[in-house]
């Protein structure tokens, strides 16, 4: 096989495998269009800011859906922010400088930024979630986002959404 031959098969594959992790399942049959109409915005705010719609949207199915869209993001969010957090804190030390008897701050060494590349990337895919999440809920769609949609995690934890 040449060269040439291998790049295009390479790329056939990580052309379809980006197609099946982006073609997610679309359930907007389930909806009625009044309830996705009257709801858009409690929906928005799913992927915002999660605990408000969580305390405030009991009945639109809607938006409870998109509640455990949001809700597997904001869960991803914590997770991201704890790990970096304890990176951060293995990996960023303080320096100190003993001046007429006391120790005092100098500064800090910190690692270089590529070694963080990981955590920045991990999330901007997590903002590039939100932001497909709140274009499905603009269009009127109930579907899942990439990756997390498949996990009902809300739903095992609180019954009642």
């Amino acid at each position: 096989m040449t060269r040439k031959k291998k790049e295009e098969t390479f790329t056939e594959n990580l052309l379809e495998t980006t197609s099946d992790i982006l073609d997610t399942k679309d359930e907007t049959v389930d909806y009625t269009k009044g309830d996705i109409k009257r709801n858009k915005g409690m929906a928005i705010l799913a992927y915002l800011f999660v605990p408000i719609p969580l305390l405030f949207e009991k009945r639109s199915k809607f938006v409870k859906y998109h509640i455990n869209q949001g809700f597997n993001l904001f869960i991803c969010y914590i997770l991201h922010a704890l790990c970096y957090k304890v990176f951060y804190k293995l990996t960023v030390h303080e320096v100190y400088c003993t001046r007429n008897g006391f120790n005092i701050q100098c500064g800090k060494y910190d690692i270089p930024t590529i070694v963080k590349l990981p955590f920045l990337i991990i999330g901007l895919i997590l903002v590039a979630l939100s932001v497909l999440g709140i274009i499905n809920v603009i269009n009127g769609k109930a579907k899942q986002i990439p990756i997390l949609g498949k996990f009902n995690i809300l739903k095992k934890l609180y019954p009642k959404i």
